[in-house]
């Protein structure tokens, strides 16, 4: 279905009309830039958060978990929102945590903090 949903998002680039989100107004497609590793868009009552950090493979470091986490909560008192998509751009979907960062102090501290967050 991510693949589908990448298909129509490329078809349909060129045709977008940007504005506020109006449930009168399915058609109404809002693309914005979380970071330079996320994208998101909505697209009537769906949202499709894009992993888009093609140089480490959208590996899951400790900033695009904190990303990935704010951008899926972010519009959780949305009443019209039904579904959220997660996709990636690139070969693979993720390459899983990122090693690197979980072997110093600093990200096992930081990681055990995202564990819990509410």
């Amino acid at each position: 279905m991510t693949l589908i949903m990448s298909k129509v998002v490329r078809n349909t680039y060129k045709n977008l009309i940007y504005g506020p989100i109006n449930s009168q107004h399915s058609k109404r497609i809002q693309i914005r830039k979380a970071s330079t590793m996320i994208k998101t868009k909505f697209e009537g009552k769906i949202k499709q958060i894009t992993m888009c950090d093609l140089k480490t493979r959208n590996a899951l470091s400790i900033n695009m978990m904190e990303t990935l986490i704010k951008e899926i909560t972010a519009d959780q008192d949305f009443s019209n929102l039904r579904a959220i998509v997660i996709s990636a751009e690139g070969p693979v979907f993720s390459a899983g945590h990122n090693l690197k960062e979980l072997k110093s102090e600093l990200g096992k501290a930081q990681y055990e903090k995202l564990k819990w967050m509410d």
